[in-house]
């Protein structure tokens, strides 16, 4: 699974990221966060999760791509 997040980009040990068996890519710009109890979840598709710079992503959300 391509995790490309920028080295200013902070992800919590306890937010749920699940692998892709399709290529799915995740990606966060500078300063961006993902907190505890997020899960992104690739359902199908070839989807991607790209975040911008300064984007927070706060706990309870859940993402499918």
């Amino acid at each position: 699974m391509p995790l490309e997040f920028d080295p200013t980009a902070r992800i919590s040990p306890l937010a749920d990221i699940e692998e892709s068996t399709r290529g799915t890519i995740y990606r966060g710009g500078a300063n961006s966060m993902i907190d505890s109890f997020v899960k992104i979840k690739p359902v199908g598709g070839t989807g991607h999760v790209i975040m911008g710079e300064r984007v927070m992503i706060n706990s309870g959300c859940v993402l499918y791509s």
